[in-house]
């Protein structure tokens, strides 16, 4: 151990840390200025064994000790037993992940790991990227189990897996074909690893920590528009022009569409004006005093970038 950090000779082998948690709880009650009448107290460990590569390896618990006499590392007094283990060997999942409702369907977002991690290139590693898991359930791991949730993005291997060469990492996804109304969704690194000894090779994932919920799971095209008639749409002020407009539910952003009126064709963003404002109001600057006559169609933009139909 050297200023925080642990340093550990290099080989064919997984370098761990071995953490302890220990919890040890005492209540009791206090009846007219006596303290702690029916004392209870629990006492517990949970060991943990990290890699800065691959997360977490695995966690055992012990079972809950009554006494408080129970030692750290002899639960033979209590039956040698433990109240639960996860082995979890895998690389370290995404960092965030957020779901956002489109036309075509659900948008599910993630950060890259934290610790900045990416294997692909390592001995053994093959196919280092994500896989995204959906369904009704509500646990992330019952969504991450490929075995049980046939409802996931290709698997390492496959076509269309979302692989992450350094540099190149994908962080977003499109979820199509869901019909409920609610989403819930995961996401997981993954690989394949060839052992070195045994020469076989085995897809593994990380643990899945967490999920995100999307209501509605996707837009309806039918309720997803700024309408046909805005008034007032565009109003003078000096030298100005003031666009203004309903919000629409599930918006990400607006799309205005500037044409010209001499020759009804539609131009470039001119300047003075954002095309793309995120609120449902823009100001063209200078647009009441310009040589060319404008015309404006507002558009809502939703997170997967498409545009309402009118």
């Amino acid at each position: 151990m050297d200023d925080g950090y642990v340093h550990v000779p290099s080989g064919n082998y997984v370098p761990a840390l071995l953490l302890r948690q220990d919890t040890d709880i005492q209540a009791g009650v206090s009846l007219f200025g006596t303290c702690n009448i029916g004392t209870s107290r629990n006492r517990a460990f949970d060991y943990f064994w990290v890699s800065d590569a691959y997360g977490l390896l695995a966690s055992v618990s012990s079972p809950t000790d009554t006494t408080g006499n129970l030692p750290p590392d002899d639960w033979s007094s209590i039956g040698n037993v433990t109240d639960g283990a996860d082995f979890t060997w895998g690389p370290y999942p995404p960092w965030q992940i957020t779901a956002a409702a489109c036309l075509s369907g659900t948008k599910i977002s993630w950060s890259l790991p934290a610790d900045g991690s990416n294997l692909a290139g390592n001995p053994g590693v093959t196919d280092y990227g994500y896989v995204v898991s959906w369904g009704s359930q509500t646990d992330p791991a019952s969504l991450a189990d490929w075995s049980l949730n046939p409802n996931h993005t290709p698997l390492p291997g496959s076509a269309g897996y979302l692989a992450a060469p350094a540099g190149s990492e994908p962080t977003s996804t499109v979820i199509t074909g869901w019909a409920g109304s609610t989403i819930n969704a995961t996401v997981t690194t993954a690989l394949r690893y060839t052992d070195p000894s045994a020469a076989d090779q085995r897809s593994y994932r990380s643990a899945a920590y967490q999920k995100v919920t999307r209501t509605p799971a996707h837009l309806d095209a039918a309720t997803f528009h700024i309408g046909q008639t805005v008034a007032p749409f565009t109003t003078k002020n000096g030298a100005d022009i003031q666009l203004a407009w309903p919000a629409v539910a599930g918006a990400a952003a607006y799309h205005v569409h500037v044409f010209d009126l001499a020759t009804h064709a539609e131009v470039a963003c001119p300047s003075g004006l954002n095309c793309l404002p995120s609120t449902p109001y823009a100001t063209h600057a200078g647009g009441a005093v310009a040589a060319t006559d404008f015309g404006y169609r507002v558009t809502a933009v939703d997170a997967c970038a498409a545009e309402s139909a009118d």
